[in-house]
């Protein structure tokens, strides 16, 4: 796998946008995943519906063709130091965005990811172009 995708793309092919479905069936081939934080994420926003049960239907169905990338020791030693290192610096970004980008880090992934202003400030993190 080559690109995990952030949960903003996630949200956009949701929202049924060609342009993201197409960006994401381009990338394919080379591997897309999802960190279990998107899934947290994608799953706070379907219990807020009436229609819970069909929208989880549905997100089940959408992070089903994406490998999953669980945490890992190594992520997590990775996700402490880069928040030390953003909270030195005074650039600190929601612990959320820092355990995706913890994840690309570790693996050595391009994030796909339209929040370059949070994104940007990780160090050796990988972005895919917008």
């Amino acid at each position: 796998m080559k690109y995990p995708i952030d949960t903003d793309w996630l949200l956009d092919v949701i929202a049924g946008l060609p342009s993201a479905t197409q960006r994401l069936d381009a990338a394919r081939p080379d591997g897309l995943g999802v960190s279990i934080v998107s899934h947290g994420e994608l799953f706070e926003g379907v219990f807020g519906y009436v229609d819970t049960p069909v929208r989880l239907a549905e997100l089940h169905t959408l992070l089903a063709q994406f490998e999953t990338l669980p945490f890992t020791d190594p992520i997590m030693e990775s996700f402490g130091r880069i928040r030390s290192e953003l909270r030195r610096a005074g650039r600190l970004i929601p612990d959320r965005d820092l355990l995706i980008a913890a994840t690309a880090v570790e693996h050595d992934l391009i994030l796909m990811t339209r929040n370059v202003r949070h994104f940007a400030r990780i160090p050796g993190l990988s972005l895919f172009p917008a």
